[in-house]
């Protein structure tokens, strides 16, 4: 029929209200994949502004964490969430750098193969999963399980979202379809992806990217 509206609110008191997008989610976005170093990519910051190219979004592409330093009993590096220090010898440095400039930042991760014992996170992951560190058994990557869910987002998201200084706190929850964004007009406020991953992700394709 014709009852867009109703429609509308129907579905909104199924599904609650849908977060706002936050608004430099529609600015421009520089992603290449490239192996950047942390002073490769400084350069071509400092490159945009002086052209006076616009960008609200830095992409780092995968090797900002380990590939081809992974064990090869472990198999490939596409998955990954301990940083390459070789390249990025102090993340929290450079995440603050770019967001004095005006930045958010999102990291991309290929999360299909899951945590392997190589992985600085993997003792904390392997326990609350119930693995014990010491068998060194891969923790599978499985977005069904609540446990899941729950200790990839506070063990391998959040812990990137408190690296850099904060303007405002705010509290981060991994509910599908509750979390909602804080304010954006701060220049350094680290944004939680958890909300965007959860209702829009790319987990089908093996990819998402960690915002913050």
């Amino acid at each position: 029929g014709h009852r867009y509206v109703e429609c509308l609110q129907d579905f909104y008191k199924l599904c609650g209200k849908t977060p706002l997008l936050p608004r430099y989610t529609f600015g421009n976005w520089w992603s290449r994949y490239h192996k950047y170093t942390e002073t490769e990519y400084k350069e071509l910051v400092e490159r945009f502004e002086k052209e006076e190219v616009p960008f609200s979004v830095a992409v780092v592409d995968m090797d900002w964490h380990l590939v081809e330093d992974v064990p090869p009993v472990y198999g490939s590096g596409w998955t990954g969430y301990t940083w390459n220090k070789k390249f990025f010898p102090n993340p929290p440095e450079f995440m603050d750098w770019l967001h004095k400039h005006g930045y958010k930042i999102t990291l991309n991760v290929h999360p299909a193969d899951g945590v392997r014992a190589y992985e600085e996170a993997y003792p904390r992951v392997a326990e609350k999963m119930g693995i014990d560190p010491a068998s060194k058994e891969p923790v599978l990557f499985d977005m069904t399980d609540p446990k899941f869910i729950e200790t990839y987002f506070e063990e391998l998201h959040h812990p990137m979202e408190v690296m850099v200084p904060r303007v405002c706190p705010f509290t981060a929850t991994v509910t599908p379809g509750i979390s909602s964004p804080p304010a954006v007009t701060l220049p350094v406020t680290v944004i939680s992806c958890a909300y965007v991953i959860m209702q829009n992700s790319k987990l089908h394709n093996n990819e998402e990217n960690l915002l913050i």
